[in-house]
């Protein structure tokens, strides 16, 4: 009976250390790339990257990794790179990378009708404006509720850059009101819990900020969302009353150092195509 407990405890440790070693060393060290495809009526068929929640400098998030995204999204030959916010990272998840340099790296995105970004919960509180003036001066335009009319495949698309959610909620009202009805609108913001608020003329909102939970267990899901709605926008499409969604889990990591079952993930949106 001793042995046969002993065995048990032994083969217990040795789960508990394997997944330990996956959730905080093999799984942020991976770098999975997403495809997908979505039909959003009123949007012209595009190919877009998105990438969200890079923590440039949290463990696994380092030049190199910063560079391999870049090279891989440059491969996709894509209409549009969305940038989607929290491109700073804390001390105690790493080595900070300053702005500029995460900026710089950045830089080199190419895409036929664009690169632009956001900014994210983690941007804000560490300095916005520096992190806007930053990705500005590395050729990277951040709309911070603006929006402009840009030509994907020969038909106009209004983008408008929503504020994010969680560190600029009451500037949201202001940037839906000002966006003028002369084409359909595609939306970019860090939080997706602005999607309730989004008007029927905004057809498809990209956003990141869930990083899918960043511990999703089986059966019993993500251990913490951080969502006013909770899993509701987790991660992927989401349709509802005519008006879609797309959540990424993004790349990096805050709170701790560690994923389980959601890899972090560079992703290619096809639109009606």
């Amino acid at each position: 009976m001793m042995r046969s407990w002993r065995r048990l405890a032994s083969g217990v440790a040795v789960g508990v250390l394997g997944v330990l070693l996956w959730a905080f060393v093999i799984e942020p060290s991976r770098l999975v790339a997403c495809q997908d495809s979505i039909q959003v009526e009123g949007l012209p068929p595009m190919s877009v990257v998105l990438l969200s929640d890079i923590h440039a400098g949290c463990h696994f998030v380092d030049e190199e990794k910063i560079r391999k995204v870049v090279r891989w999204s440059n491969r996709q030959e894509p209409d549009l790179v969305v940038l989607l916010g929290d491109y700073v990272t804390e001390d105690r998840l790493g080595s900070p990378i300053p702005p500029e340099q995460t900026a710089r790296w950045l830089g080199e995105l190419r895409a036929s009708s664009g690169v632009f970004a956001v900014l994210g919960n983690h941007d804000w509180w560490h300095d916005g404006e520096r992190v806007r003036h930053a990705f500005e001066d590395a050729g990277i335009p951040v709309w911070e509720g603006e929006s402009r009319l840009v030509e994907i495949r020969g038909q106009r698309v209004r983008i408008l850059g929503v504020p994010d959610y969680a560190s600029r909620y009451r500037y949201i009202p202001a940037a839906l009101a000002q966006t003028p009805e002369d084409a359909p609108v595609l939306a970019l913001t860090h939080s997706p819990d602005s999607f309730p608020r989004m008007p029927n003329r905004v057809r498809l909102l990209l956003a990141g900020h869930t990083h899918g939970g960043q511990v999703k267990l089986p059966v019993v899901g993500p251990l913490g969302v951080p969502s006013m709605y909770g899993a509701r926008y987790l991660r992927g499409h989401v349709v509802e009353r005519g008006r879609h969604l797309y959540v990424t889990s993004g790349l990096g990591m805050s709170v701790l150092p560690v994923r389980l079952g959601v890899p972090p993930e560079m992703v290619l949106l096809r639109v009606n195509l």
